[in-house]
Formats: C-alpha cells, structure tokens, sequence
C-alpha cells in the first residue's frame, strides 16, 4: 500500500450560521519506514490546529505459511 500523494481535503460553509470550516487528512512517510496520519481542521483563512499519528506498522510484503509450504504434501521442491 502506497501513502497517498494528495491530501484529502474537505470544506463545509453555511452562511446562515456564519461558519467556514476546513479539514485535511494526509498520510506521509516517516524517515524510519513507518506511516504518519497528518491531520489539520479549523476556520477557512485562518492557520488551523494540526495533530499527527504515528504509526509503527512498517509496510513489507507479507510471508504466510501457505506461501513457504508446497500445494501438494507428496511433492518435492528442490
């Protein structure tokens, strides 16, 4: 699985209740080969809080036993 390249953002205006808000949803990199969760919200035009989650899950192709185990028991892989 590939971090996303574009970050997902979102708006929500009503001008009736006078709100502008904006939330960002990004996954990034770390320099350890880990994931972070980049999180940003708070008013249109303005800097916004930001929250990250790091994540120890490190992304490499799964080996399972069936992977390593012959499909037929009686045959032989040399």
């Amino acid at each position: 699985m590939k971090p996303v390249d574009i970050p997902v953002l979102l708006t929500r205006i009503e001008p009736s209740r006078n709100m502008a808000r904006f939330y960002a949803l990004s996954v990034e990199p770390t320099l350890f080969a880990g994931l972070v969760v980049h999180r940003i919200w708070g008013r249109l035009w303005a800097r916004g809080r930001s929250h990250l989650v790091f994540s120890t899950i490190f992304w490499r192709p799964r080996r399972t036993s069936r992977n390593l185990q012959p499909a037929n028991s009686s045959t032989v892989i040399l």
